[in-house]
């Protein structure tokens, strides 16, 4: 059931690059929460990504992007390391700016696995 007190938004292609500036720095290690992001993600699985399983999810890396680190990207895989859920931070704001799904097979030109073709396919299926 969607919450009415969280609101979701997937970004386009564009607008994650927009929102992806360089340079990027890899800060899973040392980063600081700079909020809750689960009330958030929660609502992404019923609202976006029916057909995942959500029940064993973790931050898998957080990067710092551009140079006055004005966003914060949190990647969560979605069942496959090569699949994942960005959720993007304005540092500024302490707000959550929206999501979206990467998909680093398709990015990098891999083949992937059979498994990952089954999440792709959840996933992908009405974007």
């Amino acid at each position: 059931m969607p919450r009415p007190d969280v609101q979701t938004r997937l970004l386009t292609e564009s607008e994650y690059r927009n929102l992806s500036p360089d340079p990027t720095k890899e800060v899973t290690q040392t980063a600081e929460e700079l909020l809750d992001i689960w009330p958030y993600v929660e609502e992404v699985f019923q609202t976006d990504l029916n057909g995942i399983d959500s029940s064993e999810l973790n931050v898998r890396w957080v990067y710092d992007m551009g140079e006055q680190k004005k966003y914060t990207h949190v990647l969560i895989p979605l069942g496959d390391e090569n699949i994942v859920l960005a959720v993007i931070i304005d540092d500024g704001a302490k707000a959550i700016v929206g999501h979206h799904v990467l998909n680093m097979y398709e990015l990098y030109s891999l083949t992937p696995p059979e498994s990952a073709k089954q999440i792709m396919a959840s996933v992908f299926q009405g974007n």
